[in-house]
């Protein structure tokens, strides 16, 4: 993650704990925002929210239909 915020000229100020760090990022790497592939200024990195969501709901359903599955051959 470190690596993506330093091409946006992102420097590592802090680390909290496991999830938290301070960053920061002098006035002039603003200049190189439009040749970024991402927001420089986004607040969350890593797995999006609705993606990890859907993996999990895709988890329990296939779940359940297994066991339907099992259920109905073991009749």
């Amino acid at each position: 993650m470190l690596a993506d915020e330093a091409r946006a000229g992102w420097v590592l100020v802090e680390k909290f704990d496991q999830s938290r760090i301070r960053l920061k990022r002098p006035a002039a790497a603003r200049e190189r925002d439009g040749k970024l592939d991402f927001d420089p200024y986004r607040t969350e990195a890593g797995t999006p929210q609705t993606i990890l969501t859907l993996a999990i709901l895709g988890g329990i359903l296939g779940f359940f239909l297994m066991m339907v599955l099992l259920a109905s051959v073991l009749r």
